[in-house]
């Protein structure tokens, strides 16, 4: 005989432990575990918009931050994240060290010189930027050290790169209205 299968209740709002009262509350249903993973996930993105966004304020000092080697100074982060948030807003801009290069126009519209790898001969924004002296290769720590130091000696070489890469982004606005009258669609 077939039983009786009350269509009302779904199997995801039953709890998994098989000893749960009626009434009684339990975490671990299946839509319980779904909002709190979202939950988790929506604080961990919050917590990612803001490293950037801080970093895009505050990179000149987050950049020394993150880069300082000497162990017998404190260096001071001011990314509202912190320390964590400095690191991992850095690690998101630049690449080109495997396969591929994030996008370095992220940066380079704030007026910022763009670092990356020597993988970049198929990015045509980086080929561009390494031109016009607002994006820098580097191979090894070695190069990205010099180039930073360079940088912290003499203000006006840091201030022409990254006008440099911010007069790239400003020139190569309306490429698309370029490409299609190019077209002539």
């Amino acid at each position: 005989m077939a039983k009786n299968i009350d269509k009302k209740t779904s199997k995801q709002d039953k709890p998994v432990r098989a000893n749960a009262k009626k009434g009684e509350y339990t975490l671990t249903t299946k839509d319980n575990i779904r909002l709190i993973c979202g939950f988790v996930f929506m604080i961990l993105g919050l917590f990612l918009a803001a490293a950037f966004i801080s970093y895009l304020f505050y990179w000149k000092s987050d950049l020394s931050a993150v880069h300082e080697t000497n162990p017998n100074v404190s260096p001071e982060y001011s990314n509202i994240c912190g320390p964590m948030g400095a690191h991992i807003a850095q690690s998101f801009v630049g690449g080109g060290f495997g396969a591929g290069i994030h996008n370095v126009l992220e940066a380079a519209v704030y007026g910022v010189p763009v670092f990356f790898g020597p993988n970049n001969r198929k990015f045509q924004e980086v080929q561009s930027l390494k031109a016009c002296g607002g994006g820098i290769e580097v191979i090894a720590t070695c190069d990205f050290t010099e180039r930073m130091d360079a940088f912290t000696a003499d203000g006006q070489l840091l201030e022409r790169a990254g006008k440099a890469a911010g007069e790239y982004v400003s020139d190569s606005i309306g490429a698309t209205a370029r490409i299609f009258a190019n077209l002539g669609l």
